[in-house]
């Protein structure tokens, strides 16, 4: 495996408000994937989220830092996996920045 692709998202949560706004998050995401993936396995330890997907007969790892001002995505892509690096950190980034929106204010 190569070296990871890494992708920083900021944020205005905090970190314990992020972390439960990922945490709620991953249910909308996992069954997103579900049709794509043979498995995703996933685990907290702290602020720290561990993942592990299998997709495409080839086995993708990484891990979410959550930190007060931003979150760290790394993600370890298999060769192959590696051409669409593009393609999947545009996307880790749109869903985790969805995930990190504050709602908008009541009117």
């Amino acid at each position: 495996m190569s070296d990871p692709v890494v992708v920083t998202i900021s944020h205005s949560l905090g970190r314990d408000a992020a972390k439960e706004r990922l945490d709620r998050g991953l249910g909308g995401i996992r069954a997103q994937l579900l049709p794509l993936v043979q498995g995703l396995d996933y685990q907290w330890e702290g602020y720290r989220l561990t993942f592990h997907v299998a997709a495409l007969r080839q086995q993708v790892s990484g891990q979410i830092d959550v930190l007060e001002d931003n979150i760290r995505v790394e993600i370890r892509l298999p060769l192959l996996l590696r051409l669409l690096g593009g393609k999947i950190v545009g996307r880790v980034r749109q869903q985790a920045t969805a995930l990190l929106e504050k709602p908008p204010a009541p009117r």
